[in-house]
């Protein structure tokens, strides 16, 4: 479809294809949904020392939480869930103000490393439920209208507009969604050209592309979306490990299979880049979009 300029309901068409573009057709996925358990462990590792890692998903967290704050929506009363909620460290976050706060994840991993979390940080007022959110029925669940604030940060679940219509049934008030619209990282590119020949790699424009529909899909169903943007950049060492290895390896890797063939590889090549003390720069760019919309204010389809 080349023509932009549409109208109504074509246009519809045109941003829920754009939207959901690639979802679901690759062994990929498959490879990944497998391996978020053993991700679990590495970022267990990774979010208790004060290294790259845990750094940026911190400075992530706490921007988030200052936005959502600011807008009042992480308040005493607030009621709010996480979907793919992950190690749990926004609902931990949110934790720290609202009144309750669900994390919903498909990785026992995960959810394990949570409520850990969320123990370690004396925040009672949470809980990390199991299950795949695009499986999950809400009214047999009594999720229906049951949340004030319904978060999503860059998870496949809501990756269809079924699952956003799933997300916007279990919200009373307001739905966010956060999404990368720019991955620049130095190293990765460096592995992605010198261990797999891939000349012309780039991982933005899944991330940006549907930012961009997200919007447009909202605005077109009557609600008034707003939108605001996180940049990160960074420039830290870090030293080589399996773990940073590893990483990689998981962004490269379309069997579960090779997970371990491609860590060795990666670590040889990273040894080749460190420094004499073991370390590898690692300079990065990202940038996040954040969508807030309330389910209330519907003005419907605009024809």
């Amino acid at each position: 479809m080349n023509n932009l300029m549409l109208d109504g309901k074509n246009d519809l068409e045109y941003f829920l294809h754009l939207y959901e573009q690639g979802r679901g057709n690759t062994k990929k996925k498959r490879a990944m949904l497998e391996s978020w358990d053993d991700r679990a462990e590495r970022w267990r590792r990774e979010l208790s020392t004060d290294g790259p890692f845990r750094r940026s998903a911190d400075e992530r967290v706490l921007y988030t939480a200052q936005y959502l704050r600011a807008r009042g929506l992480l308040g005493a009363n607030s009621n709010v869930i996480d979907i793919g909620c992950g190690p749990g460290r926004y609902a931990v976050e949110f934790a720290r103000t609202a009144g309750h706060v669900t994390g919903l994840d498909i990785s026992r991993g995960m959810l394990e490393l949570a409520a850990d979390y969320a123990r370690e940080q004396g925040r009672e007022n949470t809980a990390f439920i199991p299950g795949d959110f695009r499986e999950i029925n809400v009214e047999q669940q009594g999720w229906a209208q049951k949340f004030d604030l319904v978060f999503s940060s860059i998870t496949p679940a809501v990756g269809t507009w079924a699952g956003l219509e799933k997300s916007m049934q279990m919200s009373r008030g307001f739905c966010f969604h956060s999404n990368y619209i720019h991955w620049y990282d130095e190293l990765e590119q460096q592995i992605a050209r010198d261990v797999f020949d891939l000349e012309h790699y780039s991982r933005h424009m899944a991330g940006w592309h549907k930012h961009y529909a997200l919007y447009n899909l909202l605005f077109l169903k009557g609600y008034q979306p707003e939108t605001q943007y996180h940049r990160q950049k960074r420039d830290d060492s870090g030293q080589i490990n399996l773990d940073l290895a590893g990483y990689f390896a998981s962004i490269f890797t379309d069997h579960k299979t090779d997970l371990e063939k491609n860590t060795r590889l990666i670590y040889r090549y990273l040894e080749t880049k460190a420094d004499k003390k073991g370390a590898v720069r690692q300079y990065s760019e990202r940038w996040y979009a954040w969508i807030l919309w309330d389910v209330r204010v519907n003005t419907g389809i605009r024809e």
